[in-house]
């Protein structure tokens, strides 16, 4: 279950607890790393409530448009999907990170850049889309 998956341990190499987790997770298959508390709440920010988010807000956004009923298809079935899980878990989870609101808004000046880009210079959008990580 837990083979080749990575596994964050919020606490010293050196401590005895931190070596006994380590330990155990290696043993269970798992790919274990140290990193602070703090690291890992930005790291789950990125990877897990912003793809959870982005779901909602997608769900949302197109299920308030009628017009998308009769057309939405696997690739938005695949999008959305996370937007199942249930709020009553996620939203204490999402909103006890305290990373999330700064990384919400660096995410929403990803978008608008490529709002300004499809009005200025939609024939850029490819090489936009193919150019990886902004800063």
């Amino acid at each position: 279950l837990f083979k080749g998956f990575p596994v964050a341990i919020c606490d010293e190499p050196s401590a005895s607890i931190g070596q006994q987790l380590f330990d155990f997770w290696s043993r269970l298959g798992a790919s274990p790393l140290y990193m602070t508390a703090d690291e890992h709440d930005r790291v789950v920010a990125f990877t897990s409530h912003l793809p959870y988010l982005s779901s909602v807000v997608l769900r949302d956004f197109a299920e308030n448009d009628e017009t998308t009923q009769g057309l939405r298809g696997p690739g938005f079935q695949r999008a959305t999907r996370y937007a199942a899980f249930l709020p009553e878990i996620m939203g204490p989870v999402v909103a006890g990170n305290p990373h999330v609101p700064e990384l919400l808004r660096e995410f929403a000046k990803r978008f608008e850049k490529l709002a300004s880009t499809l009005e200025d210079s939609p024939a850029s959008l490819v090489e936009e889309l193919k150019s990886g990580p902004q800063s």
